[in-house]
């Protein structure tokens, strides 16, 4: 069943994502009105018309294609999980998640549980899955210690006030948690036990997220089409082409993004006052 698509000019800027990113660049706009449920099929700009196309998907089988001058991505860096290969994981007979997919510990009360990766996601989900009786494990890779690296970056953290505790907050976390749970540390490497001859009923990979922008966004030099990250470092990160910008890729944060979303906004009225959107100039597009 093939789906209906109809065409929508719009004289405000089309803002893809609505995180952090994307709710800090719309009242920047003063817009209030947000489209939800949408699923953007594809992006890219219109040589003919001097105007940018984007293609959205929903559950009733109608695709609607908004006409702007301006598009903002403010997908952010975190919008799909990243899923690794790992030797065995087509032997292995539980279910192998990534923590996007985690919901609670309910169904893995008392069963051997494996989490990959002790990020935030990694130590929430250890921690949730204890709560819930399960026998929880922990793969932590095996890099610098953090004291080490604390050093490179900043040198003495005390003169800043940051005193390393005696017990670290791995070491703490497998003496006990709150509830008296113990959660193990594995060291990097196999993922079908804890020890020869010992295997786990489920794995949950932490294994983080990563851009899906090099997804549906086509022709533009200021996303990579490797990894769907701007090219060029920040301050440069923010304003493409044809009226294109990002907001909240700047690995800065949430100020990072703020600030940027500012700038977009400034220069996106900047245009508006010299040339506002006219809808005539435009009506010839819509009928393609």
């Amino acid at each position: 069943m093939t789906k209906s698509t109809s065409c929508l000019w719009v004289t405000c800027p089309i803002i893809i994502g609505a995180g952090p990113s994307g709710l800090a660049t719309a009242p920047c706009l003063k817009r209030k009105d947000s489209v939800f449920n949408k699923t953007v099929v594809s992006a890219e700009f219109d040589n003919r018309y001097g105007v940018l196309r984007v293609i959205t998907s929903e559950l009733k089988r109608e695709q609607i294609e908004y006409v702007s001058q301006w598009l903002i991505v403010a997908t952010g860096e975190n919008a799909d999980e990243v899923m690794p290969f790992i030797e065995g994981m087509d032997d292995f007979d539980g279910p192998i998640l990534h923590t996007i997919s985690y919901r609670n510990g309910r169904s893995y009360g008392e069963k051997d549980v494996l989490v990959v990766g002790c990020g935030n996601s990694g130590m929430e989900v250890a921690l949730d899955l204890a709560n819930f009786n399960a026998h929880t494990s922990l793969v932590v890779r095996d890099s610098f210690p953090i004291r080490l690296v604390d050093r490179f970056a900043l040198g003495d953290t005390e003169k800043f006030g940051f005193r390393h505790p005696k017990i670290g907050p791995l070491k703490l976390k497998s003496i006990s948690d709150l509830s008296g749970n113990k959660t193990n540390n594995v060291p990097w490497g196999g993922v079908c036990g804890r020890k020869e001859g010992e295997r786990f009923d489920a794995i949950f990979l932490a294994t983080g997220y990563k851009s899906n922008v090099a997804q549906w966004l086509k022709g533009t030099y200021l996303f990579s089409e490797k990894d769907g990250i701007p090219r060029e470092p920040f301050p440069k990160v923010w304003k493409g082409e044809d009226g294109l910008y990002a907001v909240g890729f700047s690995r800065r944060g949430l100020l990072g993004a703020s600030s940027v979303a500012q700038r977009v906004a400034e220069d996106i009225e900047l245009q508006w006052r010299d040339a506002p959107p006219n809808f005539m100039d435009f009506s010839t597009a819509l009928s393609l």
